[in-house]
């Protein structure tokens, strides 16, 4: 019995080298028949690796909604504001920067602590802050994203006197540092703003934003 991985090329292309030696000797009955074989073997990896066009089962209909998760009534909680970064790490999720309508910015540091697991819409709770170490300052238009289990890293944005900043900001949240703390580890290559912030592959990636020009 003759089978043949639809996934492997090289049994592909050693099936189609043998079929050129068959061929010489089609004549003979043996090698007509291996010919055959070979043939049939090519047609079925080919059927087998084709993508299925058969319908599937229609997909099931979610339903999403917007739920209006509170926090406890006896909790202080953060002031209105924008241009702040919301960044899920370590469990919680960490409010850094933003200013009011006024352009004052809040240079706290926020953390969400969610209800308890399994209890819908259950309350959490805001907690504020006051980090350990030097050279942040307050912002608004910048950028954040979650790196590692424990961090997150802030990018640029706007400085209390509409300056722009170019600083990278690592927050460390979890594990033996207690309270949180801020270090400075390295700058963007330019002060911008309104931009993007990913991390993958190890490394975080910029986007877009705006300049002083």
């Amino acid at each position: 019995v003759l089978r043949l991985d639809p996934l492997s090329f090289a049994a592909e292309d050693a099936t189609r080298r043998a079929m050129v030696g068959l061929k010489a000797g089609a004549s003979n009955p043996t090698a007509a028949r291996l010919l055959q074989k070979c043939s049939a073997v090519l047609s079925a990896a080919k059927s087998a690796a084709a993508p299925k066009t058969a319908s599937a089962a229609p997909a099931t209909k979610r339903s999403i909604e917007w739920v209006r998760v509170d926090t406890r009534r006896e909790e202080k909680r953060p002031a209105a504001r924008g241009g702040a970064t919301l960044t899920a790490v370590a469990g919680a999720l960490w409010l850094v920067g933003g200013a009011d309508r006024s352009g004052a910015q809040d240079e706290a540091l926020w953390q969400y602590v969610p209800g308890a697991p399994g209890v819908e819409h259950s309350a959490g709770a805001w907690v504020r802050h006051e980090p350990q170490g030097d050279g942040f300052v307050s912002r608004n238009g910048h950028a954040a994203a979650g790196c590692g289990e424990s961090s997150l890293l802030v990018c640029g944005g706007k400085d209390a006197t509409d300056g722009l900043l170019s600083d990278l900001m690592l927050l460390r949240v979890g594990g033996a540092c207690t309270p949180p703390s801020w270090s400075r580890v390295g700058a963007a290559g330019g002060g911008r703003a309104e931009h993007s912030l990913c991390w993958g592959s190890g490394a975080g990636w910029v986007f877009g934003g705006a300049d002083d020009q």
